[in-house]
């Protein structure tokens, strides 16, 4: 048969009469007609039908495993896995990147409590969810112990309480399952005690720690006396007794409460000598020990302070002298606190000692006074003749210079200068004569002059002489002269 065309319903036309077309796939399953018409001319038409049985897609398929559906809670982890058939992809929390097979996946441990895991494969077929379930229940307790000790009236005790317990031990020795024994002083530095119960879920123990308190105390001075642990009743000389406390929270020292490394100082006036001691108390909660120091006070030779002043150009010596009977000077008695007039000082270093005796031995202190030394000299930059006369020209310059000894500063004409300097002059016409510059130098205790000399002389008028010309004819030619 001649045929112009054929076509398919719901595929499509335009096929030859001997031809082939692929159908589907089809939204459902069942039993499907698939018709051909075929066409010999515009109203002639005839057709052709198939039977076709559409099966429906397998749904996927999710198998899992787990290491457990039930876990000890805090202690046992949960490990899954999973594959699939027939799936595309899969879903969990709305997240369509979940695995279509995984293995060892560790969820870690969980407290007790049900629990469960849930989610979906898709695939052609459709849609399945699955479900991974557990529980995680607590385990059976071991036994719990509180060891603790404890203080009272130097007496250390130590107690415990337990649970879930049949029995405890302390070395070596059965107890109940809570008691109390005495363990006695501590030894210095830690202890530790022990206490181990057992019951139905295994053994438990617990460990109280208790530190037995150590001290340690020494004495110094800062006293020039020839026995390291004896003072002078001075006032001034000073005792430090030092210590530390090992395992202590605090120390004390008649009656009051320190750090448990320190020190504590003391110092005597005369009066107070004698033999000295200090018990150092250090503790804490369970633990006290003491450490003592001994030291000696005794009287000290007279002290004495002797100084140098001046006032209005006098010079004085004064000095003072406690627990004396009486000082000398040169020779001469005095009280133990006095002043007395001096020559002015000589230059250079002077000394001036004090001797005081009194029950405790004898003293002196010298006083120290330095004489100021003073040197000054001229020097000229003139053409003059004389090496200490300048011309009146308003150039010619005088340079005073000097250097001092022992002094704090130098003065001329009511001006400072330093101890070792200069000043310079210079004259115009009109100011002619002797000159004289006088340095005072001092200090606290003394003041030196030097004096030194010039002479400023007029210089003599210039003359200058020209001539009209510098070459004439003789007998002939005259020349100006001026």
């Amino acid at each position: 048969m001649n045929t112009n065309s054929c076509s398919v319903p719901g595929v499509g036309g335009g096929y030859s009469s001997s031809d082939s077309v692929t159908v589907g796939p089809f939204n459902s399953s069942g039993e499907k007609t698939l018709i051909v018409y075929c066409s010999i001319s515009s109203n002639q038409r005839f057709g052709a039908s198939v039977d076709l049985t559409v099966t429906k897609a397998d749904a996927p398929i999710i198998t899992s495993t787990q290491s457990h559906t039930v876990l000890i809670a805090g202690v046992d982890e949960l490990i899954v896995g999973h594959t699939t058939q027939y799936a595309d992809y899969c879903s969990y929390q709305g997240s369509n990147n979940y695995p279509t097979s995984s293995s060892n996946v560790n969820l870690g441990t969980y407290s007790a409590g049900t629990y469960s895991l849930t989610f979906s494969c898709t695939g052609d077929g459709g849609t399945t969810p699955h479900t991974i379930n557990w529980d995680a229940v607590d385990p059976v307790p071991p036994p719990t112990v509180d060891a603790a000790l404890s203080q009272s009236e130097g007496t250390v005790y130590l107690s415990w309480t337990s649970d879930n317990a049949d029995a405890c031990y302390f070395d070596g020795v059965e107890y109940g399952t809570s008691g109390v024994i005495d363990v006695g002083p501590l030894p210095v530095g830690p202890n530790s005690f022990t206490v181990s119960c057992t019951g139905a879920g295994g053994s438990g123990s617990d460990t109280a720690w208790g530190y037995g308190v150590g001290v340690s105390a020494s004495v110094s001075t800062d006293s020039d006396h020839e026995s390291e642990d004896t003072v002078y009743s001075n006032g001034s000389d000073t005792v430090s007794v030092s210590w530390t406390g090992t395992d202590a929270d605090s120390c004390i020292y008649g009656g009051t409460t320190y750090g448990t490394q320190g020190s504590i100082s003391f110092s005597y006036n005369y009066g107070e000598e004698g033999a000295k001691t200090a018990t150092i108390s250090c503790e804490n909660d369970l633990s006290t020990r003491t450490d003592s120091v001994d030291w000696d006070v005794v009287a000290l030779p007279p002290p004495v302070d002797a100084t140098l002043s001046r006032r209005e150009g006098t010079l004085y010596l004064s000095w003072d002298s406690s627990y004396a009977d009486s000082c000398e000077y040169d020779g001469i008695q005095y009280g133990t606190s006095d002043e007395i007039a001096l020559e002015p000082l000589a230059e250079g270093p002077n000394s001036f000692t004090v001797s005081c005796t009194g029950a405790g031995g004898s003293g002196s202190d010298t006083a120290w006074g330095y004489g100021v030394g003073v040197s000054a000299s001229v020097s000229t930059d003139s053409d003059h003749e004389s090496e200490d006369t300048v011309y009146s020209n308003g150039s010619d310059t005088v340079s005073v210079s000097w250097t001092s000894t022992d002094a704090d500063s130098c003065i001329y004409g009511g001006t400072t200068y330093g101890t070792q300097d200069s000043i310079s002059f210079s004259y115009n016409y009109g100011e002619e004569g002797a000159k004289t510059a006088t340095i005072s130098c001092k200090n606290e205790l003394s003041t030196e002059t030097a004096t030194v000399s010039w002479t400023v002389v007029a210089l003599p008028p210039p003359v200058t002489v020209s001539l009209s010309a510098d070459k004439i004819t003789a007998n002939e030619d005259k020349v100006d002269l001026s």
